[in-house]
């Protein structure tokens, strides 16, 4: 028996890979930031490439969801690489 079977108290994870696109200047990083860390940032930081970020929740009956954003600015739209940041996206 593993030990995540041995007495039924393990949680179940889920994990939830989103992808937010979007030209550049529409504020894609603000909504991230608002969602993961619930704050806003009034300096603007253009994002070069991807930035990730993770957001973890519980969920009731001992499950937990983590969701993980990638962040792709709105030059990479022309890249190569967008098919690798895209790639097993949930959404």
């Amino acid at each position: 028996m593993s030990d995540s079977e041995d007495d039924g108290n393990a949680e179940m994870e889920k994990q939830v890979k989103i992808v937010i696109l979007g030209g550049t200047y529409v504020g894609k990083t603000s909504l991230i930031r608002r969602y993961c860390f619930d704050e806003f940032l009034r300096y603007y930081n253009l994002t070069v490439a991807a930035n990730f970020f993770l957001r973890r929740f519980p969920l009731p009956g001992r499950y937990e969801v983590t969701v993980k954003i990638s962040d792709v600015g709105g030059f990479e739209f022309t890249c190569s690489m967008l098919g690798n940041y895209v790639f097993n996206a949930d959404s």
